[in-house]
């Protein structure tokens, strides 16, 4: 296993970086962006008589011993940047359970666990806000799907801090239920919700991001609609709130 970086940038640029941030791992230089056009992801956004002109679009690309592409993550933003901890989720890895600064959520029909990827955010990096539910026995909640229930969703609150990206689901079940003749997808037991969040990089934040103690809330609504084999519930709606620490981005 090992991790490599390439750039377009020249070595006088990034050796620098690399001694300054105490990075051990390969950084290449891809002089003329012979390797990202090969790739196929030079930027198209940057026009060629800009200075940026060669770099690509940002991203990861996973591959296995044998050198294949097995995932690849990439934004089409160059201010974007995914952090470490939520690539690690989005392939299934890390954060086994929830912390204890998670905002825990208690009813009659589940428990929720909601809580962030990373402790602390810079502008223009997309983050993931977990959302672990349980949901307590005899009892089911709805998954996305076409019906008339109120599936489970993590919403933000409108906020031109933050963009929320798709919600990463797990499989769900299919639930019959006999006196209506009807199929709906549910989650029963345990399960986990991914929701990726951009923190924007905007001049207020950057501005923001470089006082002492900086942080961020991130507000939002879990709504979600709970059902026994004879009962369905009304549909909930539950306030979440996330608090994060901001530094600033690398100059």
């Amino acid at each position: 296993m090992g991790l490599a970086a390439i750039s377009h940038d020249p070595p006088e640029i990034t050796a620098p970086f690399a001694e300054r941030k105490g990075i051990t791992y390969p950084l290449l230089n891809d002089a003329g962006s012979v390797v990202i056009r090969r790739y196929g992801i030079l930027n198209t956004q940057v026009e060629m008589d800009q200075k940026s002109y060669g770099i690509p679009f940002p991203g990861t690309f996973i591959l296995d011993t044998d050198g294949r592409v097995t995932a690849r993550f990439f934004e089409e933003s160059y201010r974007t940047r995914m952090t470490g901890s939520s690539l690690s989720l989005q392939l299934g890895i890390g954060a086994e359970s929830a912390p204890d600064s998670a905002m825990w959520l208690s009813g009659d029909q589940l428990d929720v666990r909601v809580y962030s990827s990373d402790a602390v955010v810079a502008p223009g990096q997309e983050f993931t806000v977990l959302v672990d539910v349980t949901v307590k026995q005899g009892f089911h909640v709805y998954a996305p799907g076409e019906h008339p229930y109120r599936a489970i969703r993590l919403g933000l609150q409108p906020d031109s801090l933050f963009s929320e990206k798709e919600s990463i689901y797990p499989e769900p079940k299919d639930y019959y239920f006999a006196p209506l003749d009807e199929h709906t997808p549910v989650y029963e037991g345990s399960f986990r919700i991914l929701q990726p969040v951009v923190i924007e990089a905007s001049r207020e934040l950057s501005v923001r991001s470089k006082e002492p103690g900086a942080t961020v809330t991130l507000q939002g609504v879990l709504e979600y609609q709970a059902c026994d084999d004879k009962v369905c519930f009304l549909p909930e709606s539950v306030p979440i709130s996330i608090t994060l620490g901001l530094r600033p981005l690398e100059p």
